[in-house]
């Protein structure tokens, strides 16, 4: 018995198997008068129709459609290898009609439009600004010096928070050498040693609206304020007050800054926002520029600052923030390309930020629509040059 050979079936419109040279001894009358065709031969030999209809086939799915399957020569085929069979009585059904390319786009632009609503990719996102970032890496601008409650300050006072006669004692320190302002990383919510709190006070009464202290809102918690963390009211007196608010992306990859936050109804603006005097509102959010880096913003330990060690030019004309540093601090931050470092710098870099301009994020909506037109685009063009081939 012969090898087994392959047979390839066409079918497809009458009027286009004529453009294409079809000739008529591949198909029958009867098929003819239903305005299609069906052609079912050999692959060998070649003839330039076949090859035209293989290529038409494999660029546009549905119009012409191609089956292969062995055949015993001389059963149910003709001379010349041709048979003219109707396609559905080979395989007893229509064949299921294949996902065009428009319908796969629509699914795609949907997917695409789910994921940037919920952020699904934003880690990648994480991931890829860390890596252009560290390409990126430059130093501090070294205008502001963080004051560090160190190991070495929790050494000495036994805890971070020590006796706020020492605060006191800072801030007139740092104003005699010409330092600017002082912001401190904390709310003092909560009284402490009284003859420290009275000290602190009254430091705060001798360089009035000089000294900004921490407070947040917490209104994501907590709509009506009852959660928010201010400072007592004998401190907020002599001193202003600056949001501490921030937010960690997913998997803790970076952090966002607010621009200012709502205190019932007072709106007060973020550290970084007040010390470089960039505002916004209390709605929006900017990431700091990560590709400055976090070791090269000046620190200076508390008790070196206290014991003298620290030279005046140092300090002078300088905006001084004061954070927890130490070890057993909860609030430390992890960005990619940076590690861990404590939270207190985020407002050090955030503040540089926004003295070098307001940073500029777009969103995923312009990229989608973007992409989207091009691949629309892509498919239109793909499309007009299917409908060249075929005429």
């Amino acid at each position: 018995m012969p090898l087994p050979h392959t047979q390839a079936c066409y079918n497809i419109t009458s009027p286009l198997a004529t453009r294409l040279g079809v000739p008529a001894s591949r198909f029958t009358a009867g098929n003819r008068a239903n305005g299609k065709i069906t052609i079912l031969r050999l692959r060998q030999p070649h003839e330039p129709w076949d090859t035209l209809l293989r290529a038409a086939f494999a660029r546009r799915p549905g119009s012409a459609r191609c089956v292969d399957f062995p055949c015993v020569s001389g059963v149910g085929a003709r001379s010349g290898g041709v048979m003219i069979k109707s396609l559905g009585k080979q395989t007893g059904a229509s064949p299921k009609k294949p996902a065009s390319r428009v319908r796969i786009f629509g699914w795609a632009l949907l997917f695409c439009a789910i994921a940037g609503a919920i952020g699904l990719f934003l880690p990648v996102e994480d991931i890829y600004r860390g890596a252009r970032n560290h390409l990126r890496a430059r130093p501090a601008d070294q205008k502001v010096v963080v004051v560090a409650i160190d190991n070495k300050t929790v050494k000495r006072f036994g805890s971070d928070y020590y006796s706020r006669r020492h605060n006191a004692e800072m801030i007139d320190r740092v104003f005699a050498m010409g330092a600017n302002r002082v912001f401190f990383d904390e709310a003092f919510s909560r009284p402490l040693d009284e003859e420290g709190d009275n000290a602190f006070a009254d430091a705060l009464a001798r360089h009035p609206n000089k000294v900004y202290l921490g407070a947040a809102s917490f209104a994501s918690r907590a709509a009506d304020g009852s959660l928010a963390l201010v400072p007592m009211e004998k401190f907020r007196t002599n001193a202003k007050m600056v949001s501490l608010v921030s937010s960690r992306s997913p998997f803790s990859l970076s952090i966002a800054v607010r621009y200012e936050d709502k205190l019932r109804d007072t709106k007060i603006p973020s550290m970084a926002s007040e010390i470089a005097g960039f505002g916004g509102s209390d709605e929006e959010m900017f990431t700091p520029d990560w590709a400055i880096q976090v070791k090269s913003v000046p620190t200076v330990s508390l008790v070196d600052l206290l014991d003298g060690k620290v030279p005046a030019a140092s300090l002078a004309g300088k905006d001084i923030v004061v954070g927890v540093t130490s070890d057993a601090n909860p609030d430390f931050a992890t960005v990619v390309g940076q590690g861990w470092f404590p939270g207190v710098y985020v407002r050090a870099i955030g503040a540089q930020t926004l003295r070098e301009g307001r940073p500029v994020n777009a969103g995923w909506i312009p990229a989608l629509l973007a992409s989207a037109l091009a691949s629309a685009l892509l498919l239109r063009a793909r499309r007009k040059r299917q409908v060249i081939a075929l005429l």
